[in-house]
């Protein structure tokens, strides 16, 4: 069965064309990310593994051992997403990279090469990402200044990391995620959905909102779900590439939750009508550094 995700919901209401694109099956383009993505996945990477350990284990406060465990595990992840990517943009540099491909198109690991022109350009801005991974992740688990540690405290068990859930939606279709950190809060019994975010600046202030972000609201359903109907939190916990952390909470209501259910129907109904889908040239994400597709859509690369 087909699976509608968050980001394929908010696509549908940011661009109905890439929403197509991506559910086109054997389009061909050349795997594409930028630095940000990037970094933003490796930074996960590391608190992941405490977050595992911390679920075997009970809780514990991690030795500088432990961070420098925390670090590699971070920056080898950068280096094995980076490995897969043709089209790499470091900010605002585009660099080509040659990759091989086996017969089933997958790119074959440490295959990846760039021309001497932009090696060293990359080389330095690998070595910058290493260093932002390492402060991050350092003031997450130590804090920084008047900025405490941002580890979740004693009393909150960690029941869930990368849980992955596929399950009843809409009609002819399931919802699908991944919940970064589970956690229940003992005294009370609360679960406790925590969202790993990185970002190059401060969030909007109002980003994490539900009427915003269903996100949230879709990781309350899939909770649901698995532990029935127990009071359940919502936070984002967001860090930025210079240290800079704070935890926002979705205020969520069951009006917030239908609200979810009617954009899946409204995003399952666009995909279903089989007719070529409208691009947005207006929309934010519409250039070659974050569409994927901008390279074969009417509305990208042939209209610059």
């Amino acid at each position: 069965m087909p699976h509608l995700s968050a980001s394929s919901i908010d696509t549908a209401g940011d661009c109905p064309k890439r929403l197509q694109y991506k559910f086109t099956d054997g389009l061909f383009v050349p795997r594409k990310n930028n630095v940000a993505s990037l970094r933003g996945s490796a930074y996960h990477k590391g608190l992941e593994l405490y977050y595992l350990e911390r679920m075997e284990r009970g809780f514990f406060e991690p030795t500088d051992e432990d961070l420098d465990r925390y670090h590699v595990a971070a920056s080898e992840e950068f280096d094995l997403l980076l490995g897969e990517i043709e089209i790499m943009w470091w900010d605002d540099t585009r660099v080509i990279a040659h990759v091989a491909r086996d017969e089933e198109g997958k790119v074959v690991p440490n295959a990846r090469s760039v021309d001497e022109a932009d090696h060293d350009h990359e080389e330095d801005q690998c070595e910058l990402v290493y260093e932002q991974l390492a402060h991050m992740t350092t003031v997450y688990f130590r804090g920084t200044g008047d900025q405490p540690s941002a580890v979740w405290p004693a009393e909150y068990r960690v029941i869930g990391v990368e849980h992955e859930f596929l399950s009843p939606f809409i009609p002819g279709w399931d919802k699908k995620g991944f919940i970064d950190l589970l956690l229940v809060h003992e005294p009370t019994g609360w679960l406790v959905v925590d969202d790993h975010k990185s970002s190059g600046k401060k969030w909007d202030r109002n980003k994490h909102r539900p009427r915003k972000n269903i996100q949230g609201p879709m990781y309350v359903m899939a909770v649901k779900e698995l532990y029935g109907d127990l009071p359940v939190e919502v936070w984002y916990s967001i860090m930025t590439p210079k240290g800079v952390f704070e935890r926002r909470k979705s205020e969520w209501t069951n009006g917030h939750l239908q609200a979810v259910v009617d954009r899946g129907m409204e995003t399952a109904g666009l995909l279903a009508t089989g007719v070529p889908l409208p691009a947005n040239p207006k929309s934010n994400l519409c250039s070659p550094k974050f569409c994927q597709y901008f390279e074969i859509c009417p509305s990208g690369q042939k209209l610059d």
